[in-house]
């Protein structure tokens, strides 16, 4: 994930990408630390449908999604 780098540290999101569907997927990976960049990997990802999701904690930005 990439954000809007901002010297002032005011941007701070958070990213978490889940197997499945969004009702009752299962964690696979986070990135909550501090900021507004975040990366995750899932070594061996199972097919089907996975869930990403990205939360503001603070903050704002333009907002594009692209897959």
């Amino acid at each position: 994930m990439n954000g809007e780098d901002n010297p002032a540290g005011s941007n701070d999101f958070d990213l978490y990408v889940y197997e499945g569907r969004s009702d009752g997927a299962r964690l696979a990976c986070a990135e909550n630390g501090s900021g507004q960049f975040g990366f995750c990997e899932v070594a061996y990802p199972a097919s089907g449908a996975w869930t990403v999701e990205v939360r503001r904690k603070r903050g704002a930005g333009t907002c594009r999604s692209q897959y």
